[in-house]
């Protein structure tokens, strides 16, 4: 796998990789990644196709979709972690 580039963002991370016919569009935001994996082709070729395929309407989703990824982590810890005493803050009024 060999990095075709990287594309400018201020929200996240934006990594092009390529390994043998297909191409992956890895997204990094903190501590989540989602990767877009497509197949090399006439209309996709190179990080000129990639750069175009990633416009504002995509990355708003993406970042819509960390903040799920959040949620969901957070809520199933509340559901499986126990939390003792001794972790917990003291209260302030």
């Amino acid at each position: 796998m060999r990095i075709l580039g990287y594309i400018e963002n201020k929200s996240c991370k934006i990594t092009v990789f390529q390994l043998d016919h297909k191409l992956s569009i890895k997204f990094e935001d903190n501590l989540y990644e989602q990767t877009y994996k497509l197949r090399m082709s006439d209309e996709i070729s190179g990080m000129k196709e990639i750069s175009a395929l990633v416009d504002e309407e995509l990355i708003g989703k993406v970042m819509h979709r960390f903040m799920d990824m959040h949620k969901d982590l957070e809520d199933a810890k509340i559901r499986n972690i126990q939390m003792d005493a001794e972790d917990e803050f003291d209260e302030i009024l």
